[in-house]
């Protein structure tokens, strides 16, 4: 049959960068070759000479054997006559011969391997019934199988491939292999795809562009980094050496210790070696396989960290909260399930993920890291990866949240218990829990770290990109925040109310909390809402006043692009608590007045922790949501902020003009619903509630389930009603200057902190009595 192919032969560019050095490679290649051929040819003939050697398994060894010459004989020999030459061509018909031989060859080895595990399986497993299961005819068809099965299928395939069109003559290889000639084709290869599964990738390596603003300072980063690696390897070693060979050592805190320490060598291995070999060369590529293997391990390594020390936490909340029932909790079982679960789940699940991202085409190459992340790895596709971003957000929902509420929890239990405990017992715990707070310290901080960069700034975009962007507008990286502009010289004057309005809505905040937890009898869920809307009361402030004041005082109103969205996030999401806890506390009422008998039902721990759970899962991923996709925006217009700290509005307003934000106002919708649907349940709760009062008999019990409730609602009038002022003020046309604006806007914010510490002390008799105690025992 006549060939149609434009082009018949085709050159061989992977022997043009060996150069000088090909007469080393052809020597090393012979020897290779020598040695392979020989050394299979003395175990045929060892094994067909003696017939004790006749049984399944060294059958399945000769097969492999005979397998090794022909699939050496089909790459070496050619390869070693290129090494000779300077003509580095090879025809298509012998293109594709060498194609089916290493095909086959590798499929063969795969089946054999296969058969001998199942011989194994049955020797061992099942030794009275061996000869049955591999008897002569099953031993035969095995090997009539594995050899006929792939030259028959490969073939098929094959006769696909000769019938293709080339367009393009270079294959980046020293040798002919299937996907590298595809790529090649310049006709349809659909069906050809279909029956292979070949990729289509446009682009199969990417440049690891952060090597290049290093420059002249590649040997410093090498010997910080190997004596880095170095420093980890050695450690790490050390302390499973302890652990191992000491049994003293053998139970599930060091166990744990012990896999933390693995698994900080499989992770600095999976970059560091990549990395410094990258330090010293000039061509820094890394193949698709390679930086997806790279992302896969970065990725697993990270969840098993997490995994560990979720495990780790309640490892140390069942010895301290519960030690008469510790070995029960931690038993060998548990642990070893521990173990497991911290290691395969991670393994498991990711490989799913990678079967998504390894379909992808990619359109760009320049990765701005100097290594693979997913995240970067992503924004190169050129192909839909809807399906893929949402598995990705679920998945890393799945991997985080409850970990991070295990460890959560356990410590909140453990600091429960060590309120009340010796001193004694609170030094023990301390010491033993410090070490595990530090490295989850340290794991957090550095994903969040890395989750910031890598969403929301604007470095990831290429150098040329962003100055040809500049040509047409501006690209902002952070904002200045502008309030109270009209007083000038006399903005400095605002230092003081501000500055003593922080001071006293976190002391007496702090001092609501303090009373609280320290209280036994006040260890209810009623108070326990308390405290934590008071710690809500806490965070708002630290985290917009102190940055106010500085403002104030130097005057610099600057503020980058990446610690204003952290304050955006921070902010909307501890308040996104507030309307929930109200919600909450007026949940607990309706159930304290209207359903007394089964209130302690209702209001358990169990339920209490299933409640928070579902609430921490919610607001985690409708504010986290909102925020990621500010962090998307570009700003092109301005970059002043007429506020004093990142408002989510604000901040969407500034990027309208510049692209299309329906999505963020969507998002910005859907955290409005949250304090709704609260309010709408707060209200439900009181109708229900004073409905039952008012018809119950006037008494002792009414007036003080009409003063609790009067307490509450003082709060959620107070809250609610800043918060609706503070919500008019910017989205209703009025007469109102921008200075006061930012005013209501900081009462919505700093009013709940300053008066619900007040409502609660003046107003609840428990807290009330408490309060006058400590007073009278620090005066005393």
């Amino acid at each position: 049959m006549e060939n149609i192919s434009s082009i018949t032969s085709f050159i061989l560019d992977g022997y043009f960068i060996m150069d000088q050095q090909k007469p080393l490679f052809f020597f090393i290649f012979l020897l290779l070759y020598v040695a392979i051929f020989l050394l299979n040819s003395l175990l045929i003939a060892i094994i067909y000479s003696e017939k004790t050697l006749h049984n399944p398994m060294y059958i399945f060894v000769l097969n492999l054997s005979c397998n090794g010459i022909f699939g050496s004989t089909s790459l070496i020999p050619h390869l070693l006559f290129n090494l000779t030459t300077e003509r580095h061509r090879i025809s298509l018909t012998n293109c594709l011969i060498q194609i089916f031989c290493l095909h086959t060859y590798n499929i063969i080895e795969l089946n054999i391997l296969a058969f001998m595990s199942y011989d194994r399986y049955a020797a061992i497993c099942y030794p009275l019934h061996y000869h049955a299961m591999m008897s002569t005819k099953k031993l035969q068809a095995f090997i009539i199988f594995a050899w006929v099965y792939p030259f028959a299928t490969f073939l098929a395939y094959e006769s696909f491939t000769i019938r293709l069109t080339f367009c393009a003559e270079i294959i980046d290889k020293t040798h002919c292999v299937n996907f590298e000639l595809i790529k090649l084709s310049c006709t349809d290869i659909t069906v050809h795809s279909i029956f292979g599964l070949v990729s289509q990738q446009l682009i199969t390596s990417f440049i690891l562009d952060g090597y290049f603003i290093m420059d002249q300072q590649k040997p410093l980063f090498f010997f910080i980094f190997l004596l880095l690696y170095v420093a980890i390897f050695l450690l790490n070693s050390l302390l499973i050496a302890i652990i191992y060979s000491e049994k003293t050592l053998h139970n599930p805190m060091y166990i744990f210790v012990l896999n933390l320490s693995c698994n900080g060598i499989f992770g600095s291995t999976s970059l560091i070696p990549h990395l410094l070999f990258n330090l010293t060369t000039e061509r820094h590529r890394i193949s698709l396989t390679n930086c997806l293997i790279q992302i896969f391990c970065l990725h697993t390594y990270n969840i098993i960290e997490l995994n560990i020390l979720a495990f780790m936490s309640y490892d140390r909340y069942a010895a301290i909260c519960y030690p008469l029932h510790y070995h029960d909790m931690m038993s060998t079982k548990k642990l070893q399930a521990f173990i497991i679960f911290a290691w395969v789940y991670p393994f498991a699940t990711f490989l799913v993920y990678e079967s998504f991202t390894i379909r992808l085409t990619f359109c760009a190459e320049i990765i701005d890291k100097t290594h693979c992340v997913n995240f970067e790895l992503m924004k190169l596709s050129c192909t839909d990866i809807t399906v893929h971003s949402i598995f990705g957000l679920g998945l890393m929902a799945v991997y985080m949240i409850p970990q991070t509420i295990m460890i959560l929890f356990s410590y909140a239990q453990i600091l429960y218990v060590c309120l009340f405990s010796s001193k004694e017992c609170k030094a023990k715990a301390i010491q033993t829990c410090t070490p595990h707070l530090l490295a989850v310290l340290n794991y957090f901080v550095g994903i969040f770290f890395e989750i910031i960069q890598s969403r929301f700034s604007s470095k990831h975009f290429p150098y040329v990109f962003r100055t040809f962007m500049s040509l047409y507008f501006m690209i902002h990286t952070e904002f200045y925040l502008i309030g109270f502009t009209s007083l000038n010289e006399y903005r400095k004057l605002l230092f003081i109310p501000f500055f003593i309005m922080f001071i006293f809505a976190v002391g007496t905040n702090v001092a609501l909390v303090f009373v609280i937890t320290r209280q036994r009898t006040l260890h209810s869920p009623m108070y326990m809402l308390i405290c934590f809307i008071a710690c809500v009361d806490i965070c708002v402030p630290c985290c917009i006043i102190p940055r106010l004041l500085f403002s104030l005082v130097s005057g610099i109103n600057v503020w980058p692009r990446e610690l204003c969205l952290l304050q955006m996030f921070i902010v909307h999401y501890v308040c996104s608590f507030q309307s929930t806890i109200l919600f909450g506390m007026a949940v607990d009422r309706y159930f304290a007045i209207c359903l007394p008998l089964r209130y302690n039902d209702f209001m358990s721990f169990t339920n209490c922790i299933i409640a928070t759970g579902i609430i921490v899962i919610r607001n985690t991923f409708i504010i986290t949501a909102m925020v990621a996709l500010v962090g998307t925006l570009r700003f092109c217009s301005s970059n002043v902020l007429y506020h004093v700290h990142c408002e989510h509005q604000l901040v969407v307003t500034l990027a309208s003009p510049c692209e299309d934000t329906t999505k963020n106002y969507l998002a910005g919708l859907i955290g409005f619903c949250v304090p709704t649907i609260d309010c709408i349940g707060i209200a439900i709760s009181y109708i229900a509630i004073f409905f039952v009062i008012f018809r119950s008999a006037a008494g002792e019990s009414r007036s003080k389930a009409i003063s609790t409730c009067t307490t509450h609602l003082i709060v959620i009038s107070v809250t609610y009603f800043s918060s609706m002022v503070a919500f008019l003020a910017y989205r209703i046309p009025s007469g109102l200057t921008s200075d006061l604006r930012v005013l209501i806007s900081l009462s919505y914010l700093l009013i709940p902190g300053i008066c619900n510490p007040l409502v609660y002390g003046i107003r609840t008799k428990e807290i009330r009595e408490q309060l006058i105690k400590l007073l009278r025992v620090n005066k005393v």
